[in-house]
């Protein structure tokens, strides 16, 4: 195998590490043309829009990928990668859409996707216990042949892996208390420098005293404290009965009346709103669009739901729509389809996750399409909210713009400018990754602690140094 110039610390690393007979090492295979097909982009690299851009100026992502089959091999690994000065970015399937492992520099690529045994479940306790390198849809299938669900369901979950998950701090489709992966992590084990794989949270409880909760210091860490390895999942059993409507409504601000109803009652188990951009180019309709999915153990019982969801809604000016929820579900995966077209037009996009309080959602989705749109480049703002809490909305806007790399920075940064005015958050679960690198003043005090645990629990900056604790060093200047 070739190795990588001006790398000593990775060169001891492979000497090491290529040893392992429960270690496969390889290389990336640079691709010969460029193709806007995620399924066919060279292997690290995650689902980053930029990437694509930078390929096809010529950029090749140069790095050694290595794929243990066991923790024990993750553990050796962590272990010489401390000893030999090297440094690792752990990666699990690369649904990431931000460059929060980026195969850049003198790092190791540590894909975990060999590790994705289902360790135990219980269907009488609702846990299970899985590898992290299990993608979400694999496990989400077996539970689903014996009956149960995770009802986590984010749009990546035929690539996303568990592990990456709760790194990401992902959130899926479901309501909050359903499907977002903090919700549903009960333990994980997870490979840290100098302390080998620790246990956080309780295996052997629902809920116990574990001091201060610090299973979340690695829920949300980029892969930067430590190498989650497996986890304990809590499932639920599928439902026996489901329904799913969709509304039109004169506006948003109307949608996020009703949407804010249906969160506090709290019998729905989706919520989708669409502002009219996005309403009227995918699905034609003249207003916003709310969709709505509920569940019940009883036909009686989600007749008597979907009474009170049309009552909502129709309080709220909606009236029924047919058929856009259909075509939702239908092309709700399709992300290469969408790539190929809009590379063939000359035009590429990406998507902004902002979050804020009910009393700010609809004053920010209203600025940040209009600052968006005035961005040079640009040719369409779309924009949704597609998680709601009892105190707010997680909002995305999808842009649609020229594949120039000045528009494209143009652009998140037009975006962190209306969130930092209006306030909210630039990342309701996307991550921060290399995308919000500048904008890491935002987190404030977040990120002087995050900075600190990360000096006592990995100070030899073994674990993703160019991810999100890059600028620890110049804390006064983020």
């Amino acid at each position: 195998m070739a190795r990588l110039g001006g790398c000593p610390g990775l060169e001891r690393l492979l000497e090491e590490v290529g040893r392992d007979p429960e270690v496969e090492l390889g290389e990336i295979a640079t691709p010969e043309e460029v193709v806007p097909e995620f399924s066919r982009w060279p292997r690290p690299l995650d689902m980053w829009p930029l990437w694509l851009l930078l390929l096809e100026r010529g950029y090749r992502p140069r790095a050694v990928v290595a794929r243990p089959r066991s923790r024990m091999a993750v553990e050796r690994i962590v272990e010489a990668a401390a000893a030999s000065g090297g440094c690792l970015v752990p990666r699990g399937g690369g649904s990431n859409v931000v460059g929060a492992s980026p195969p850049i520099g003198c790092c190791l690529v540590l894909d975990l996707t060999g590790l994705d045994r289902v360790i135990w479940f219980s269907g009488e306790d609702l846990a299970i216990h899985v590898e992290a390198g299990a993608r979400v849809s694999q496990v989400e299938e077996w539970l689903n042949t014996r009956g149960y669900t995770l009802g986590y369901h984010p749009q990546s979950e035929r690539l996303a892996t568990i592990g990456g998950s709760i790194a990401m701090l992902g959130s899926g489709a479901l309501a909050p208390g359903l499907g977002n992966i903090e919700d549903i992590v009960l333990w994980l084990d997870a490979v840290i420098p100098g302390l080998g794989t620790v246990t956080l949270g309780s295996r052997n409880s629902p809920r116990g005293w574990e001091g201060p909760g610090v299973k979340h210091l690695l829920i949300g860490s980029e892969g930067s404290l430590g190498v989650i390895v497996s986890a304990g999942l809590k499932v639920r059993p599928l439902p026996e009965f489901t329904a799913a409507v969709a509304y039109r409504l004169p506006g948003f601000r109307e949608g996020l009346k009703a949407a804010r109803r249906l969160t506090l009652w709290g019998g729905v188990r989706l919520l989708r709103l669409l502002d009219p951009s996005e309403a009227g180019l995918l699905y034609g309709v003249d207003g916003a669009v709310l969709m709505v999915e509920f569940e019940a153990p009883d036909k009686g019982l989600l007749e008597a739901m979907e009474g009170y969801v049309e009552k909502v809604a129709s309080e709220s000016g909606g009236s029924r729509v047919e058929g856009v929820y259909e075509r939702w579900a239908r092309a709700r995966y399709m992300y290469d389809e969408h790539f190929r077209q809009l590379w063939s037009a000359g035009l590429w996009v990406d998507t902004i996750d902002t979050a804020a309080p009910w009393s700010r959602a609809e004053e920010l989705n209203r600025s940040l399409i209009e600052g968006l749109s005035r961005v040079p480049g640009v040719v369409a703002v779309t924009s949704h909210a597609g998680h709601f809490y009892t105190g707010g909305a997680a909002l995305y806007h999808t842009v649609v713009m020229e594949r120039r790399l000045d528009t494209y920075w143009r652009v998140w940064a037009a975006a962190a400018r209306t969130v930092e005015r209006l306030g909210g958050s630039l990342s309701h679960q996307h991550g921060w990754g290399l995308v919000r690198k500048p904008y890491l003043g935002l987190l404030g005090d977040n990120y002087r602690l995050f900075c600190r645990v990360k000096e006592t629990l990995d100070s030899s900056e073994v674990l993703n140094p160019h991810g999100l604790p890059s600028r620890c060093g110049r804390l006064g200047q983020v």
